[in-house]
């Protein structure tokens, strides 16, 4: 049998105090055209007393017996109100006051159910193994000031960093309540703790992990990557989808055809981010996100020292510390797959170029892959939530890297020579930001080490199979 909400007794309710007020104006509507005016109420209670006209005598009778009147009418209404209520509610059987989040098996239980069964199981929930996940657990409670419950019956961090995993993962709020047995407050209460402790976990974890002077082993795998001796990691811009208010929202709305948020990030050849700004306004250039950054102090970018670089596509200037590809010719490892081998000089260093910059690529494609918010963004706070939560997906992206050995994600592009990343596609007649050409693209050092590179690159170009 059906069950009656509450809305429909408060619904309930509004009638009859409608039909109430309604039955009360309507009486003295009918008092009003039975007397021809209501002002004679005013002009009659002000009459003259020494007149003694009886005519006021007459009208305070008659609003006496229209008072008594309207009393009894109001009597009458009132139990056809009640009569009102108890019609609505006998349609249905019962108030159904069964409560949400009473599964005998709590968040708790079954957190402490997956941590000890199988590990393939944990991974497919949590996107890392058991042990990585209590290591971010213990990260965050020692060095990130996540609290840790005090009362017996509060919710521990396992539990904590679960949900917020979950967040990441994509799932709705709904979800999120049904696994952990939890009112949607307490869900976000504890994701809003977990995300503070992750604001300081992103800063520590999103840096360079080795010295600019060593030459990352990477570059020594084949040797067609020996000529970029000097090469400490690659940077490029990708945008994720942003919710935001209709004040704020127009900047944000650019070539991807919906409202994103632009960021620049740097990587290393092991696939972890060196660097990371997010929140820029989607319509924003690559190359002005760029300029923004690096010529800002408080942004803290790893600049390369003397002698060293970072990899970047056609969108940005071949300028100090930073070198870009030949333009005007072909450049992306899918045109090269689908049009053929390099054709000149510049196209051989080219694809090398492209080769090796891929890192970036394949960085930014385990990361999307591994968290779902990031393809549906949850209608959060824009700088207050969602900025910070695609902060602490990319340093749990580093976290993961850096501290396991055996992630199927990273194992499978790990070592990919040709890797293209199929980010968020433009809208129909809209190019990349790196069609055009940046003016001020004639630094001198930067284009003797690119010469340098290609000629090497030619010399053993039957050797390098090119």
């Amino acid at each position: 049998m059906p069950t009656v909400p509450y809305v429909d007794v408060l619904i309930a309710h509004a009638y009859a105090g409608v039909l109430y007020i309604g039955k009360l104006c309507n009486s003295f509507y009918q008092f009003k055209h039975t007397t021809g005016s209501c002002s004679f109420i005013s002009s009659a209670t002000s009459m003259d007393a020494e007149e003694g006209s009886s005519s006021g005598v007459v009208c305070n009778g008659q609003i006496n017996a229209w008072i008594r009147e309207t009393i009894g009418e109001m009597q009458s209404t009132t139990s056809m109100v009640w009569v009102e209520i108890a019609r609505v509610a006998a349609q249905y059987a019962y108030v159904d006051r069964t409560p949400f989040h009473t599964s005998a098996l709590t968040g708790s239980m079954w957190m402490q159910e997956m941590l000890g069964g199988r590990n393939e199981a944990f991974k497919r929930n949590f996107r890392m193994s058991q042990e990585v996940f209590l290591m971010l657990c213990k990260t965050l409670v020692e060095d990130c000031g996540l609290p840790v419950p005090q009362r017996p019956h509060g919710i521990d961090v396992v539990e904590s960093v679960g949900m917020f995993i979950f967040v990441l993962r994509g799932f709705t709020s709904w979800d999120i309540e049904d696994r952990f047995q939890h009112s949607g407050e307490t869900v976000w209460r504890h994701v809003m703790r977990v995300l503070k402790a992750m604001k300081l976990f992103t800063r520590a974890h999103c840096r360079p992990t080795m010295s600019q002077h060593s030459r990352h082993p990477y570059l020594d795998s084949r040797r067609k990557y020996f000529p970029f001796k000097d090469c400490i990691g690659a940077l490029d811009g990708t945008h994720v989808e942003a919710h935001l208010s209709p004040q704020e929202a127009p900047p944000y709305f650019g070539r991807k055809g919906c409202h994103t948020q632009n960021i620049l990030a740097a990587c290393d050849f092991d696939l972890c981010f060196t660097f990371i700004s997010c929140g820029w306004e989607g319509s924003m250039h690559d190359s002005r996100v760029f300029n923004e950054v690096t010529q800002d102090p408080a942004k803290q970018f790893p600049m390369p020292e003397d002698g060293k670089y970072y990899l970047v596509d056609a969108g940005y200037k071949n300028q100090k510390g930073f070198l870009a590809p030949y333009k005007g010719c072909r450049y992306h490892q899918e045109v090269f797959r689908a049009t053929g081998r390099p054709k000149n000089a510049n196209e051989i260093f080219n694809t090398v170029h492209s080769s090796l910059r891929s890192a970036i690529e394949r960085t930014f494609g385990v990361w999307k892959a591994r968290w779902g918010f990031l393809h549906n963004m949850p209608r959060y706070d824009f700088g207050k939530v969602q900025v910070p939560l695609v902060g602490a997906s990319m340093a749990i992206h580093n976290f993961i890297r850096r501290n396991s050995s055996d992630d199927e994600a990273f194992n499978k592009v790990a070592n990919a020579e040709n890797f293209t990343f199929n980010d968020m596609p433009n809208v129909d007649g809209v190019g990349d930001d790196d069609d055009g050409e940046p003016e001020g693209d004639d630094d001198i050092h930067m284009n003797e080490v690119r010469k340098s590179i290609r000629n090497e690159l030619v010399r053993h170009r039957r050797e390098l199979g090119l």
